[in-house]
Protein backbone atom coordinates (compact mmCIF):
# COMPACT_ATOMS: atom_id res chain seq x y z
CA UNK A 1 0.00 0.00 0.00
CA UNK A 2 2.75 2.82 1.22
CA UNK A 3 4.96 1.94 -2.64
CA UNK A 4 1.67 2.10 -4.14
CA UNK A 5 1.17 5.37 -2.37
CA UNK A 6 4.84 7.05 -3.51
CA UNK A 7 4.32 5.83 -6.95
CA UNK A 8 0.90 7.90 -6.82
CA UNK A 9 2.07 11.15 -5.54
CA UNK A 10 5.18 10.80 -7.90
CA UNK A 11 2.70 10.71 -11.10
CA UNK A 12 0.37 13.50 -9.38
CA UNK A 13 3.20 15.48 -8.41
CA UNK A 14 4.79 15.62 -12.14
CA UNK A 15 1.18 15.61 -13.46
CA UNK A 16 0.51 19.16 -11.84
CA UNK A 17 3.95 20.55 -12.53
CA UNK A 18 3.32 19.72 -16.25
CA UNK A 19 -0.36 20.76 -15.97
CA UNK A 20 1.03 24.38 -14.30
CA UNK A 21 3.55 24.77 -16.83
CA UNK A 22 1.19 24.07 -19.88
CA UNK A 23 -1.39 26.69 -18.31
CA UNK A 24 1.37 29.46 -18.56
CA UNK A 25 2.61 28.86 -22.29
CA UNK A 26 0.39 29.02 -25.51
CA UNK A 27 -0.05 25.09 -26.23
CA UNK A 28 -0.58 25.95 -29.84
CA UNK A 29 2.94 27.70 -29.71
CA UNK A 30 4.15 24.75 -28.65
CA UNK A 31 2.43 22.31 -30.94
CA UNK A 32 4.10 24.73 -34.01
CA UNK A 33 7.71 24.38 -32.39
CA UNK A 34 6.95 20.17 -32.28
CA UNK A 35 6.09 20.41 -35.93
CA UNK A 36 8.73 22.97 -36.98
CA UNK A 37 11.64 20.51 -35.67
CA UNK A 38 14.89 19.54 -37.43
CA UNK A 39 14.27 16.18 -38.14
CA UNK A 40 17.99 15.37 -38.77
CA UNK A 41 18.78 16.49 -35.32
CA UNK A 42 16.30 14.91 -33.61
CA UNK A 43 17.24 11.26 -34.97
CA UNK A 44 21.06 12.40 -34.57
CA UNK A 45 20.11 13.10 -30.82
CA UNK A 46 17.92 9.39 -30.37
CA UNK A 47 21.02 7.96 -32.03
CA UNK A 48 23.34 9.31 -29.25
CA UNK A 49 20.56 8.59 -26.69
CA UNK A 50 20.63 4.68 -27.85
CA UNK A 51 24.00 4.77 -28.41
CA UNK A 52 25.21 5.76 -24.99
CA UNK A 53 22.04 5.03 -22.65
CA UNK A 54 21.71 1.37 -23.44
CA UNK A 55 25.28 0.44 -24.69
CA UNK A 56 27.96 2.66 -23.41
CA UNK A 57 25.93 2.68 -19.86
CA UNK A 58 25.77 -1.29 -20.39
CA UNK A 59 29.42 -0.97 -21.19
CA UNK A 60 30.26 0.84 -18.51
CA UNK A 61 28.39 -1.86 -16.05
CA UNK A 62 30.07 -4.68 -17.09
CA UNK A 63 33.42 -3.05 -16.66
CA UNK A 64 32.53 -2.40 -12.94
CA UNK A 65 31.22 -6.03 -12.51
CA UNK A 66 34.62 -7.19 -14.00
CA UNK A 67 36.39 -4.71 -11.28
CA UNK A 68 34.13 -6.90 -8.44
CA UNK A 69 35.11 -10.13 -10.43
CA UNK A 70 31.53 -10.68 -11.69
CA UNK A 71 32.01 -11.63 -15.17
CA UNK A 72 28.70 -11.94 -17.33
CA UNK A 73 28.51 -11.95 -21.56
CA UNK A 74 27.90 -8.37 -22.48
CA UNK A 75 24.47 -9.57 -24.07
CA UNK A 76 22.98 -10.37 -20.78
CA UNK A 77 24.16 -7.04 -18.78
CA UNK A 78 22.52 -4.83 -21.89
CA UNK A 79 19.42 -7.77 -21.64
CA UNK A 80 19.20 -6.90 -17.54
CA UNK A 81 19.58 -2.73 -18.01
CA UNK A 82 17.38 -2.85 -21.18
CA UNK A 83 14.07 -4.38 -18.90
CA UNK A 84 14.97 -2.21 -15.89
CA UNK A 85 14.19 1.01 -18.03
CA UNK A 86 10.66 0.62 -17.86
CA UNK A 87 10.69 0.43 -13.65
CA UNK A 88 13.01 2.99 -13.62
CA UNK A 89 10.48 5.05 -15.02
CA UNK A 90 7.06 3.76 -13.32
CA UNK A 91 8.37 3.62 -9.98
CA UNK A 92 10.17 5.71 -7.41
CA UNK A 93 13.42 6.01 -5.64
CA UNK A 94 15.25 4.23 -8.57
CA UNK A 95 13.89 0.76 -7.96
CA UNK A 96 14.45 -0.58 -11.59
CA UNK A 97 17.90 -0.63 -10.41
CA UNK A 98 17.31 -3.06 -7.54
CA UNK A 99 15.25 -5.09 -10.25
CA UNK A 100 18.34 -5.08 -12.23
CA UNK A 101 20.75 -6.34 -10.39
CA UNK A 102 18.58 -8.91 -9.45
CA UNK A 103 18.02 -9.95 -12.85
CA UNK A 104 21.67 -10.52 -13.46
CA UNK A 105 21.88 -12.19 -10.21
CA UNK A 106 18.96 -14.81 -10.75
CA UNK A 107 20.58 -15.46 -14.39
CA UNK A 108 24.59 -15.71 -13.91
CA UNK A 109 23.69 -17.06 -10.12
CA UNK A 110 25.51 -13.73 -8.94
CA UNK A 111 25.87 -12.74 -4.75
CA UNK A 112 22.48 -10.27 -4.97
CA UNK A 113 24.13 -8.13 -2.81
CA UNK A 114 27.13 -7.88 -4.58
CA UNK A 115 25.85 -7.51 -7.70
CA UNK A 116 23.21 -4.26 -6.15
CA UNK A 117 26.88 -3.07 -4.51
CA UNK A 118 28.19 -2.83 -8.49
CA UNK A 119 24.83 -0.73 -9.10
CA UNK A 120 25.67 1.44 -6.34
CA UNK A 121 29.04 2.16 -7.47
CA UNK A 122 27.70 2.35 -10.47
CA UNK A 123 25.10 5.34 -9.62
CA UNK A 124 27.59 7.24 -7.54
CA UNK A 125 30.01 7.20 -10.59
CA UNK A 126 27.27 8.82 -12.81
CA UNK A 127 26.88 11.48 -9.81
CA UNK A 128 30.44 12.44 -9.59
CA UNK A 129 30.62 12.42 -13.67
CA UNK A 130 27.68 15.16 -13.59
CA UNK A 131 29.15 17.03 -10.41
CA UNK A 132 32.74 16.77 -12.29
CA UNK A 133 31.07 17.88 -15.37
CA UNK A 134 29.08 21.36 -12.67
CA UNK A 135 32.34 22.32 -11.66
CA UNK A 136 34.32 22.27 -15.10
CA UNK A 137 31.24 24.45 -15.85
CA UNK A 138 31.57 26.56 -13.62
CA UNK A 139 35.59 26.82 -13.76
CA UNK A 140 35.15 27.69 -17.35
CA UNK A 141 32.45 29.74 -18.02
CA UNK A 142 31.35 30.93 -14.92
CA UNK A 143 32.96 34.77 -14.21
CA UNK A 144 33.16 35.06 -10.66
CA UNK A 145 36.99 34.01 -9.31
CA UNK A 146 35.94 32.43 -6.06
CA UNK A 147 33.39 30.42 -7.78
CA UNK A 148 35.89 28.81 -9.81
CA UNK A 149 38.10 28.20 -6.61
CA UNK A 150 35.35 26.69 -5.13
CA UNK A 151 34.18 24.94 -7.57
CA UNK A 152 37.80 23.22 -8.46
CA UNK A 153 39.21 22.64 -4.89
CA UNK A 154 35.18 20.86 -4.18
CA UNK A 155 35.35 18.68 -7.05
CA UNK A 156 39.47 17.30 -6.05
CA UNK A 157 38.68 16.73 -2.74
CA UNK A 158 35.76 14.73 -3.60
CA UNK A 159 37.93 12.87 -6.44
CA UNK A 160 40.29 12.47 -3.94
CA UNK A 161 38.37 11.05 -1.05
CA UNK A 162 36.76 8.89 -4.06
CA UNK A 163 40.54 7.55 -5.43
CA UNK A 164 41.98 6.75 -2.32
CA UNK A 165 40.02 6.98 0.98
CA UNK A 166 37.95 3.68 1.14
CA UNK A 167 40.58 1.63 -1.00
CA UNK A 168 43.18 2.68 2.36
CA UNK A 169 40.70 1.84 4.49
CA UNK A 170 38.82 -1.15 3.72
CA UNK A 171 41.44 -3.42 5.85
CA UNK A 172 40.78 -1.56 8.48
CA UNK A 173 36.87 -1.60 9.12
CA UNK A 174 35.07 -4.88 9.34
CA UNK A 175 31.24 -5.28 8.54
CA UNK A 176 28.45 -7.69 8.45
CA UNK A 177 29.32 -9.53 4.31
CA UNK A 178 26.14 -8.17 2.51
CA UNK A 179 27.14 -4.57 3.88
CA UNK A 180 30.68 -4.84 2.93
CA UNK A 181 29.66 -6.11 -0.62
CA UNK A 182 26.98 -3.17 -1.24
CA UNK A 183 30.00 -1.08 -0.78
CA UNK A 184 32.82 -3.52 -2.14
CA UNK A 185 33.43 -1.47 -5.37
CA UNK A 186 34.72 1.79 -3.12
CA UNK A 187 36.71 -0.60 -1.19
CA UNK A 188 38.47 -3.13 -3.31
CA UNK A 189 38.45 -1.61 -7.10
CA UNK A 190 42.15 -0.09 -6.76
CA UNK A 191 42.33 4.12 -7.63
CA UNK A 192 44.18 3.24 -11.34
CA UNK A 193 40.87 1.38 -12.35
CA UNK A 194 38.23 3.51 -10.73
CA UNK A 195 39.60 6.69 -12.62
CA UNK A 196 39.60 5.21 -15.77
CA UNK A 197 35.40 4.02 -14.66
CA UNK A 198 34.88 7.60 -13.79
CA UNK A 199 36.25 9.21 -17.22
CA UNK A 200 33.67 6.26 -18.54
CA UNK A 201 30.89 8.21 -16.09
CA UNK A 202 31.58 11.50 -17.21
CA UNK A 203 31.92 10.57 -21.03
CA UNK A 204 27.88 8.99 -20.41
CA UNK A 205 26.86 11.84 -18.35
CA UNK A 206 28.36 14.14 -21.04
CA UNK A 207 25.93 12.75 -23.34
CA UNK A 208 23.01 14.67 -21.84
CA UNK A 209 24.52 17.73 -22.45
CA UNK A 210 25.15 17.23 -26.04
CA UNK A 211 21.96 16.34 -26.48
CA UNK A 212 20.37 19.42 -24.76
CA UNK A 213 22.55 21.34 -27.17
CA UNK A 214 21.13 19.56 -29.92
CA UNK A 215 17.66 19.40 -29.42
CA UNK A 216 17.96 22.83 -28.56
CA UNK A 217 19.64 23.59 -32.19
CA UNK A 218 16.42 21.46 -33.62
CA UNK A 219 13.95 24.26 -31.86
CA UNK A 220 16.10 27.12 -33.13
CA UNK A 221 17.29 27.35 -29.61
CA UNK A 222 20.80 29.25 -29.79
CA UNK A 223 21.87 28.09 -26.22
CA UNK A 224 26.01 28.44 -25.76
CA UNK A 225 28.15 25.71 -24.58
CA UNK A 226 28.83 27.66 -21.71
CA UNK A 227 25.49 28.08 -20.46
CA UNK A 228 24.64 23.80 -21.00
CA UNK A 229 27.88 23.29 -19.23
CA UNK A 230 27.40 25.56 -16.23
CA UNK A 231 23.29 24.53 -15.86
CA UNK A 232 22.88 21.15 -17.11
CA UNK A 233 24.48 19.29 -15.08
CA UNK A 234 22.70 21.31 -12.04
CA UNK A 235 19.61 20.56 -13.61
CA UNK A 236 20.49 17.08 -13.96
CA UNK A 237 21.18 16.74 -10.22
CA UNK A 238 17.62 18.40 -9.27
CA UNK A 239 15.58 16.23 -11.92
CA UNK A 240 17.12 13.13 -10.08
CA UNK A 241 15.96 14.21 -6.61
CA UNK A 242 13.09 11.60 -6.31
CA UNK A 243 9.76 14.10 -6.06
CA UNK A 244 8.96 12.93 -9.61
CA UNK A 245 8.82 10.27 -12.01
CA UNK A 246 12.21 10.36 -13.66
CA UNK A 247 12.40 14.34 -13.14
CA UNK A 248 9.68 14.83 -15.54
CA UNK A 249 8.24 18.16 -14.82
CA UNK A 250 11.22 19.19 -12.64
CA UNK A 251 13.49 19.01 -15.79
CA UNK A 252 11.27 21.22 -17.37
CA UNK A 253 10.22 23.93 -15.13
CA UNK A 254 14.07 23.81 -14.52
CA UNK A 255 14.83 24.67 -18.17
CA UNK A 256 12.48 27.37 -18.31
CA UNK A 257 14.03 28.81 -15.50
CA UNK A 258 17.49 28.39 -15.88
CA UNK A 259 17.59 29.54 -19.76
CA UNK A 260 15.17 31.79 -19.67
CA UNK A 261 17.58 34.37 -21.43
CA UNK A 262 17.50 32.58 -24.47
CA UNK A 263 14.29 31.83 -25.80
CA UNK A 264 10.43 31.78 -24.86
CA UNK A 265 8.56 29.82 -22.43
CA UNK A 266 7.16 27.37 -25.41
CA UNK A 267 10.52 26.98 -26.96
CA UNK A 268 12.31 25.70 -23.37
CA UNK A 269 9.20 24.25 -22.58
CA UNK A 270 9.62 22.28 -25.67
CA UNK A 271 12.81 21.43 -25.37
CA UNK A 272 12.51 19.91 -21.43
CA UNK A 273 9.94 17.89 -23.11
CA UNK A 274 11.81 16.48 -26.40
CA UNK A 275 15.25 15.95 -23.81
CA UNK A 276 12.97 13.96 -21.26
CA UNK A 277 11.63 12.19 -24.21
CA UNK A 278 14.96 11.30 -25.79
CA UNK A 279 16.89 10.85 -22.88
CA UNK A 280 13.94 8.70 -20.18
CA UNK A 281 11.01 7.87 -22.04
CA UNK A 282 12.37 6.24 -25.35
CA UNK A 283 15.03 4.26 -23.41
CA UNK A 284 11.84 3.15 -21.55
CA UNK A 285 9.94 2.58 -24.52
CA UNK A 286 12.67 -0.24 -26.34
CA UNK A 287 13.15 -1.46 -22.63
CA UNK A 288 9.43 -2.32 -22.57
CA UNK A 289 9.83 -3.64 -25.81
CA UNK A 290 12.77 -5.89 -25.09
CA UNK A 291 10.94 -7.13 -21.68
CA UNK A 292 7.65 -8.29 -23.86
CA UNK A 293 9.92 -10.09 -26.60
CA UNK A 294 11.62 -11.83 -24.04
CA UNK A 295 8.54 -13.02 -21.76
CA UNK A 296 7.20 -13.96 -25.22
CA UNK A 297 10.12 -16.01 -26.07
CA UNK A 298 9.95 -18.02 -22.56
CA UNK A 299 6.45 -18.39 -22.71
CA UNK A 300 6.74 -20.16 -26.50
CA UNK A 301 9.49 -22.19 -25.00
CA UNK A 302 7.22 -23.78 -21.94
Amino acid sequence: MLKEKKNAFLFLFSALILLFLFSKTDVHKIFLIFGSIDKNLLCLAIVISISINIFGGSYKWKKILEAMNQIAPFSVILQAKLISYPLKLLTPFKAGEIFKAGYLSWMRKFNFSKTLGSVIFDKFLNLLGTLSLLSGGVFFFEPKFYLKMVSLFGIALLLYLFLYIPYNLHTKMKFPSWINNLFLGFKEINPKRKAILLFYSIFYQLSELINAYILGKAINLDIPWGAIFLYVPLIVLIANIPITVSGLGTREACIILFFFRYGTKEALFSLGLLLSLVEYVLPAFIGLICFTMIKFHRNGEN
